[in-house]
């Protein structure tokens, strides 16, 4: 009878300390992967972020110009050539550039 209660109580003693570790690792596993919340300092870390920003939408609005002036002067002359191919693919050419000061000018005013 005393050997009965005894492994008994080892038993459920080995139930209880698998629960707790389970449950312990639960709680490490929990703290670790916790989000910490990182702030950046005023200007100072994103600045160089901002100005690549910056000269990239200066770049683009810049390309889209010199696309839309390469095109008209394409269908000028595919136009004078009669050449239909030409001139579809120079409208294209224009549109791209038209495309790229577009979005230039909203991102500007969005100010990303």
């Amino acid at each position: 009878m005393f050997n009965r209660i005894i492994s008994k109580v080892k038993k459920d003693a080995s139930a209880i300390k698998k629960a707790a570790a389970n449950t312990i690792g639960a709680l490490i596993l929990g703290y670790a992967t916790l989000p910490t919340p990182v702030l950046a300092a005023g200007g100072g870390y994103t600045a160089p972020l901002d100005n690549l920003k910056t000269i990239l939408i200066t770049i683009a609005g810049s390309a889209g110009v010199i696309l839309v002036v390469y095109g008209g002067i394409r269908f000028a002359i595919a136009f004078q050539k009669m050449d239909q191919n030409g001139e579809h693919s120079a409208i294209y050419t224009i549109i791209a550039g038209g495309v790229l000061i577009g979005l230039s000018a909203v991102l500007g005013v969005l100010g990303v």
